[in-house]
């Protein structure tokens, strides 16, 4: 009965977590919009993380950002797609190139029509092309990860091994987000909107596809 109740409210909690991350990443863009200005908070923050530079980090620093690119995210993602159609989970494939091609696409549609400048308050290791708002390094990243860390619990039910898979996923996430700080190419409030909507996109996917996979099970069984 306890697993009857919560199999029905699975939905919500997904639902509800789509909900949260879509209203605090609408927030920031919100008040961005108000301000029109640059928030001194992002530039203070900016300028104190520029002080942790040095040459051995700032080569860390571009090794990590590579994680969360455009090639290295689309290098993975074929291979996972690859994988998953050897296994003859086509399904999983279909959510996993979802996932990739959504958030490249709300990335770059966001960005042309909030149009926000790159940051100018420090010296920009990397050079970058196009607007600052959000981040898609971090929009990328977290719903990427997120989506791979989401296809591993399908394999890994129990609570260590996904408490595991959790913490290496977060883990990377704040890594790639922080290494754009470091950077100087995006300001704080980028970053932190692109995990918040990279994190709804994630929620959004991984909701309805075990809802699917749930109902394909009991009609096979």
């Amino acid at each position: 009965m306890r697993l009857l109740s919560f199999e029905k409210l699975r939905p919500l909690v997904w639902l509800g977590l789509v909900c949260l991350f879509l209203g605090l990443f609408l927030r920031i863009t919100w008040e961005l919009h108000e301000d029109s200005g640059v928030d001194p908070l992002d530039e203070n923050i900016l300028i104190s993380i520029s002080k942790l530079r040095t040459p051995a980090l700032n080569g860390v620093a571009v090794d990590l950002t590579a994680l969360g690119s455009f090639t290295v995210i689309t290098i993975i993602s074929v291979l996972g797609i690859i994988f998953l159609l050897l296994n003859r989970d086509r399904w999983a494939c279909l959510y996993l190139a979802v996932g990739s091609l959504g958030s490249g696409v709300g990335t770059l549609a966001i960005k042309h029509l909030f149009q926000r400048p790159r940051p100018m308050v420090v010296q920009r290791l990397v050079e970058v092309d196009g607007f600052s708002y959000p981040s898609g390094h971090s929009l990328s990243a977290t719903s990427f990860y997120l989506l791979l860390m989401f296809l591993a619990w399908r394999r890994y039910p129990d609570v260590s091994s996904r408490a595991l898979l959790f913490f290496c996923a977060s883990l990377l996430i704040v890594s790639i987000c922080f290494s754009r700080l470091y950077l100087g190419v995006h300001y704080p409030s980028d970053v932190v909107s692109g995990v918040f909507l990279g994190a709804a996109w994630a929620c959004l996917l991984t909701g309805y596809f075990f809802r699917f996979e749930r109902k394909r099970t009991q009609k096979v069984h």
